[in-house]
């Protein structure tokens, strides 16, 4: 467990280091995570020594939306003016995102989907 928990921060401390030292805009976190998903694809016998750690993990997931539900009551002012706009942009935004994905993976289904027999036969 201790290990799993090592190569977790590590990757998100890797990330860090690498945006802080090249001033780049992701977030390190978020680099550090694309480096543990690329470092799964390549060793995917590490994912059941991660399991039993990120299962707990997850389970504490809701508590990282506290800190958005202060900030909402911190501005609300700002929101009272901006709220309207705020809440458009994020519908919007959020449907681009599903129909996006949605798309894509529609793509990408039919690119590797397995032949139909009707193609098998031709």
């Amino acid at each position: 467990m201790i290990h799993a928990l090592i190569l977790l921060f590590g990757y998100q401390l890797l990330g860090t280091v690498i945006e802080q030292h090249f001033g780049l805009p992701v977030p390190g976190p978020v680099m550090g995570m694309v480096f543990l998903l690329l470092t799964l694809f390549i060793y995917p016998a590490l994912v059941p020594r991660l399991q039993p750690v990120t299962t707990v993990l997850i389970k504490y997931l809701p508590l990282l939306f506290v800190p958005a539900a202060t900030g909402i009551i911190t501005f609300k002012q700002l929101l009272s003016f901006d709220g309207i706009a705020l809440f458009f942009v994020l519908v919007l935004s959020t449907m681009i995102g599903i129909l996006s994905t949605a798309w894509i993976f529609c793509k990408l289904a039919r690119r590797w989907a397995p032949p139909t027999d009707e193609e098998r036969a031709a």
